[in-house]
């Protein structure tokens, strides 16, 4: 029998990438929730379109990032976590060269749109 769906999608990322990641439950229900597929070729594929989403969700997954309430902008902001982003390993598995540079424009910045969905995969109870 063929690996699951979540197997297949989890072996694409290296090693380094499974080790390091700070919660992968919230990966599994990107998966489940359709927002992540594996591609033929052996990458992945974000099916959420946009890249700054993906961003705050590897910045989520692989260095703490958050979001946080800023009253004076009167907003959440994009708070970056302690932990290098391994934008290089990222880019090959998405396909996706960009990621460190949308991580690093929305620094400090409102939270990108539709970022509930993300926050969501995080935050249970």
């Amino acid at each position: 029998m063929g690996q699951s769906v979540l197997t297949k999608e989890m072996a694409t990322l290296s090693k380094l990438l499974q080790v390091t990641m700070l919660d992968a439950q919230a990966f599994e229900a990107a998966v489940e929730r359709g927002y992540i597929e594996a591609r033929e070729d052996g990458t992945l594929a974000w099916m959420l379109e946009s890249n700054t989403l993906l961003a705050y969700f590897c910045g989520r997954l692989w260095c703490g990032d958050k979001g946080k309430y800023i009253r004076r902008k009167r907003a959440m902001v994009w708070q970056t976590g302690e932990k290098t982003f391994p934008a290089v390993s990222l880019g090959k598995v998405f396909g996706c060269n960009s990621l460190k540079q949308a991580r690093m424009n929305r620094k400090n910045n409102v939270l990108p749109e539709q970022h509930e969905l993300i926050d969501m995969l995080f935050d249970r109870a």
